[in-house]
């Protein structure tokens, strides 16, 4: 019995015609089925097309096929945002490791803009950047199938974001989120460092602590913050602090509970402190907290005792804060007190008199309570020029 027997041949050619490898032949019994072939691979084209159909079979007739190679082009679809529902629609192509020829898209730069691009380059990384100018973007090697064309094609986004942006600027107590004073705008050229001196206090009332981590340092067009921290100005604490001790043998009110607990609050602001601070002084050292004497001077000034006691204890205050150099200011302040009591009784005495007399087991040192009055203020004055 006679085997009769067939061949099967394939051309390789580019797209032009040229032939790229030699032929392929391959031969076996009529009614043979040929498994899928094997064909050459050549670097930087596709096989766009085999001229064969699925499934071969020797038959009796010799046959022929072609094999179409087509270069490896890759796609960049090029998507412009010019504004909000305007956009521009481009694509170009490149070889497989060549660069994308960008310069066909025209002039891209406009005054005060830049560009904010996102695409994927040639290793399937997704980039995205503000530049001034695009960057040259390789051709992948992703394959074209059996397409003429890229099956997977890159894209590039382009819009445009201004190039002078706003940050935003806050104070707040440490380790807080209470705003102590109002937050600012801060304009500054896209990209750039924020250049911002530190306030050192605000009203006087707040120490600057730290800039917050995580804070934004540089002008960003995807928002963001500089968050200053600030502590409470330690006079102002302790301040509150002495005035609550001076209530330690008093039973408390409302007020005093009230500033120890604003004193352990971390959102407490100065302003109510020091609001709590003064209501507190005013309940605890007025005249009416004082042993009563309504009793006036004749032919004095409209001052009871009891005001004038406030008077010197109020002095006594400011001059707690002045260095012990000048000590002997509070010394004359002890010594009229313990001639001035709210019990005694002040008298006018002629202006020739060099004695003075006693009343009850007390000697007034004085001749006009307008002494005690000069007196009074010129402490006020030495006191105000030590503390300045």
């Amino acid at each position: 019995m006679v085997t009769l027997t067939s061949k099967i041949e394939f051309h390789y050619q580019k797209m032009d015609g040229s032939p790229v490898f030699d032929t392929k032949v391959l031969i076996g019994q009529v009614g043979e089925k040929v498994e899928k072939p094997v064909h050459f691979t050549l670097p930087g084209f596709h096989i766009l097309t085999e001229k064969h159909p699925e499934e071969l079979i020797f038959t009796t007739c010799n046959q022929e096929f072609l094999v179409l190679y087509a270069p490896d082009f890759q796609q960049l679809y090029v998507r412009i945002v010019v504004a909000e529902g305007v956009e521009q629609e481009y694509a170009l192509t490149a070889k497989s490791g060549q660069n994308f020829d960008t310069s066909k898209l025209g002039d891209l730069l406009f005054p005060n803009y830049r560009l904010s691009i996102t695409y994927r380059d040639e290793t399937g990384k997704i980039v995205k950047k503000i530049v001034d100018k695009l960057p040259e973007i390789t051709a992948d090697s992703t394959s074209n199938g059996n397409l003429f064309f890229d099956n997977d094609p890159q894209v590039l986004v382009i819009e445009y974001v201004e190039t002078i942006t706003s940050m935003t600027v806050r104070y707040v107590l440490k380790n807080t989120e209470r705003e102590i004073a109002e937050s600012r705008l801060l304009d500054g050229e896209l990209g750039t460092v924020i250049v911002e001196p530190i306030p050192i206090m605000i009203e006087e009332d707040y120490i600057f602590e730290k800039i917050r981590e995580n804070s934004a340092r540089r002008y960003s067009n995807y928002g963001g913050e500089l968050i200053y921290e600030y502590s409470i100005n330690s006079d102002i604490i302790s301040k509150a602090k002495f005035t609550l001790l001076n209530l330690a043998d008093q039973s408390l009110s409302g007020t005093a509970y009230a500033l120890k607990a604003l004193l352990v609050e971390p959102t407490a602001t100065a302003a109510e402190i020091k609001d709590l601070t003064a209501k507190l002084e005013s309940e605890t050292i007025t005249p009416s907290a004082l042993p009563k004497s309504n009793k006036k001077i004749v032919g004095a000034p409209e001052m009871t005792l009891n005001e004038l006691l406030t008077t010197l204890t109020d002095v006594r205050d400011i001059l707690n804060k002045i260095d012990d150099n000048y000590q002997n200011i509070n010394n004359k302040i002890d010594d009229l007190q313990t001639l001035v009591k709210p019990t005694d009784k002040a008298i006018k005495l002629p202006i020739n008199e060099r004695e003075a007399p006693a009343i009850g087991d007390k000697i007034i040192a004085i001749n006009t309570l307008q002494e005690v009055i000069d007196f009074r203020d010129k402490i006020f004055n030495e006191s105000e020029n030590l503390i300045n």
